[in-house]
């Protein structure tokens, strides 16, 4: 993470999360590093590596074994009950009902104010 005395930081230096993609914690605590590294006069590498170090090797650990998995073992993993993926919803059950009943109240009021009786009589 260090070439010619110049401290790369966050994806610069490759500090990304290899399970889930993003690194933004990684930028905020190797720049912290840097930071301590430049004031203090001490060893950027080993500042960034007791910092952080652990965590992306578990992620690369992470990412090995969900490029191994099936989308079987994925559901496994997820789906506390078993549901197959094509059959899978992204709004949770609750959610989803919520939202219906909210668009068919909406929809009745459309309907009642379309088909007011004062209206129909007034003209």
């Amino acid at each position: 993470a260090e070439i010619n005395k110049i401290k790369f930081i966050g994806s610069a230096a490759g500090f990304v999360d290899a399970a889930r993609g993003y690194g933004v914690k990684y930028g905020i605590e190797s720049g912290m590093a840097a930071a301590h590294a430049i004031l203090e006069d001490t060893n950027y590498d080993t500042l960034w590596k007791y910092s952080i170090g652990n965590e992306l090797v578990d992620a690369l650990r992470r990412r090995f074994v969900y490029e191994k998995m099936s989308n079987e073992d994925f559901e496994k993993l997820i789906f506390a009950e078993k549901i197959n993926v094509s059959e899978y919803e992204k709004l949770p059950r609750e959610l989803a009902n919520i939202i219906g009943n909210i668009k068919i109240k909406m929809e009745i009021r459309d309907w009642q104010k379309k088909y007011d009786v004062s209206k129909i009589i007034s003209n």
